[in-house]
C-alpha cells in the first residue's frame, strides 16, 4: 500500500537508532513530496496547507535558490526510492564503533546522509546477524575507519558482510528471539539477556568454537 501521500511523516535521527530497536522522539517531517508521475501520484500542493505556506513564504528567497526543487519551490525533488520508506526495512547509521542495526515497520523517514535503509526479504534474520559481534569483527578487517574511534558503515561496505545461508526452518528460533527483544524494548524492559542468547545462537550458525567466540567478544 502506497503511503507517500502522508503529509506529516515520523522521522528518526541517527542518535535514535539502537541495536534491534530505536527510540522515537516524537519528531515529524513536513513531506512536501513531488509525487511519482509514472504511478499517477501527484505532488503535494502547498496551497492545501496555508499555515505551512505562510511560514515557508517568509523564507522564499532561500527556497528559490534551492538546486533540489520539485515542481515548485515548496516541493522536494523527485526521490526514486520514496516508497521504500513505507516498507519494512533495516535502518542504520554510518558512523558507529560496532554494528547498530534496527528493524523499522512504521513508515519512518530518516535524517542526514549518514543514515541508510535496506529493504527486501528475511530482514529480521539479516538484522540479527548484522548486530552480532562477529559481524563487527569481520567489518573491521576491510572497512574504512573514521579516524575518531568509529567505522564508516557505508552501504558499499555493508553489502560485503557475510550472512549464513541456512534453511528457513533453522531461522525460526532467530526470529523468535527478535520478536522477544522488540517486545521487551516496547515494554521498556531490559533485553540484554535475550541479546546475549541470540548472539550465542548466531555464533553456532557460524560454527564457532568456544575459543573463537571469546576472541570475537574481546575485540
Amino acid at each position: 500500500m502506497v503511503k507517500i501521500g502522508y503529509f506529516n511523516r515520523p522521522i528518526l535521527r541517527g542518535r535514535d537508532i539502537k541495536k534491534y530497536c530505536y527510540d522515537f522522539a516524537d519528531l515529524y517531517l513536513i513531506n512536501t513530496h513531488n509525487g511519482i508521475k509514472e504511478k499517477g501520484i501527484k505532488p503535494v500542493r502547498i496551497d492545501d496547507y496555508p499555515a505551512i505556506k505562510k511560514h515557508l513564504d517568509s523564507h522564499l528567497p532561500q527556497l528559490e535558490k534551492r538546486q533540489d526543487k520539485g515542481d515548485s519551490v515548496y516541493n522536494l525533488r523527485n526521490c526514486a526510492y520514496i516508497e521504500d520508506f513505507s516498507k519494512q526495512k533495516i535502518i542504520w547509521i554510518e558512523l558507529a564503533d560496532k554494528g547498530r542495526f534496527a528493524i523499522d515497520i512504521l513508515d519512518n523517514f530518516l535524517t542526514l546522509n549518514g543514515t541508510f535503509i535496506m529493504t527486501g526479504n528475511d530482514l529480521e534474520f539479516i538484522c540479527a546477524v548484522l548486530n552480532n559481534p562477529i559481524t563487527s569483527w569481520h567489518f573491521n578487517t576491510f572497512c574504512i575507519s573514521s579516524g575518531v574511534g568509529t567505522n564508516q558503515w557505508r552501504e558499499l561496505y555493508v553489502r560485503n558482510l557475510l550472512i549464513p545461508n541456512i534453511p528457513i526452518e533453522k531461522r525460526i528460533t532467530v526470529l523468535k528471539f527478535m520478536k522477544e527483544i522488540n517486545d521487551l524494548e516496547r515494554a521498556k524492559k531490559d533485553y540484554k539477556i535475550k541479546t546475549n542468547e541470540l548472539n550465542m545462537l548466531i555464533y553456532n550458525l557460524f560454527e564457532l568454537n568456544k575459543e573463537e567466540i571469546q576472541y570475537i567478544e574481546l575485540q
